[in-house]
């Protein structure tokens, strides 16, 4: 009877016990959740009050920036200098397709801005821009030289197009040259250039660079002749690429040569020391097929 009471009371006393560790759990985890939310809301407000205070300081800078910079009379542009190393492109022009003028805050213009509209020009090969405080902006500008004219089938006709060393394309004045890709009678300098005929061009474009292996081989043969004895001896008139292994060319004074694209350095070798022979025998050489490994077909014709 004893230990009956004595286990239901123990029994009881557990419960209790029990009862309260539950209760202790409960308000624990309140409180630690009260805490987390506590602490994300102190978060949001410090994050709040940092973007806020951020913005204002970058408000400010950018107040003292206009104020001292970008809306200060002492930055205004009262003088551009254009560096232009061609002759093609006039001072009006450049400032022109640069969208540059005289009154313009020097720190409002994008220089980045200026200087890709100039390089959107066929004839610009190099831009440089630079703002001189405080209130002068030079351009420095590298124009495209052209060394050939390159006649073309376009649009059911031939047209005619100044190329450069880079086989970059530009536009040519239609008194340099004929539709039909003969010499143009006009009195540009461009008349004098060597033409190139016979180029396999399907997706030709003013301010693009060709691709054709054929035309780079004729700007090549262009360069030697221009850097080595022989430009005292050959002034190259035309050169048709249209054969796959070789060049023909056609010179001022009338002289038709063949030149076998392999090997072009040994066959522009032998071609001065054909002409050094002949102009040692006060002869002049008429035609010559340097496509040959040796034994060279040259036709002489007396000297007039």
């Amino acid at each position: 009877m004893k230990w009956s009471l004595f286990k239901k009371g123990r029994s009881k006393n557990i419960r209790e016990r029990r009862k309260i560790n539950v209760l202790q759990t409960k308000i624990r985890t309140r409180s630690d959740s009260s805490r987390r939310t506590k602490r994300i809301v102190w978060s949001w407000c410090v994050f709040l009050s940092v973007l806020v205070f951020g913005w204002g300081a970058w408000e400010l800078v950018q107040m003292s920036g206009r104020g001292m910079f970008s809306a200060n009379p002492q930055f205004i542009l009262r003088a551009i200098v254009v560096e232009n190393t061609g002759s093609v492109l006039s001072r009006e022009e450049i400032l022109k397709y640069a969208g540059l003028r005289k009154g313009q805050n020097l720190f409002k213009i994008n220089l980045k801005a200026v200087r890709a509209n100039l390089e959107l020009l066929p004839e610009v090969k190099r831009v440089e821009v630079r703002r001189q405080l405080p209130d002068r902006m030079t351009i420095r500008l590298t124009e495209r030289v052209p060394v050939a004219r390159l006649a073309a089938p376009r649009d059911m006709r031939w047209e005619t197009y100044a190329i450069d060393e880079e086989g970059f394309v530009m536009s040519l004045n239609p008194a340099a040259g004929a539709d039909d890709g003969s010499r143009g009678a006009g009195n540009s300098p461009a008349d004098s250039m060597p033409l190139i005929t016979g180029a396999k061009i399907s997706d030709l474009r003013v301010g693009n660079a060709v691709t054709s292996p054929e035309i780079f081989q004729a700007l090549e043969l262009i360069h030697k002749c221009e850097i080595t004895t022989l430009n005292a001896m050959v002034e190259v008139e035309s050169i048709d690429v249209s054969r796959s292994h070789m060049l023909v060319v056609e010179t001022s004074g009338g002289m038709r040569l063949k030149i076998g694209l392999d090997f072009m350095e040994q066959n522009l070798r032998r071609l001065e020391y054909i002409l050094n022979d002949a102009r040692n025998r006060g002869l002049h050489v008429g035609s010559a097929d340097l496509t040959v490994d040796r034994d060279v077909p040259v036709v002489f014709r007396r000297a007039a």
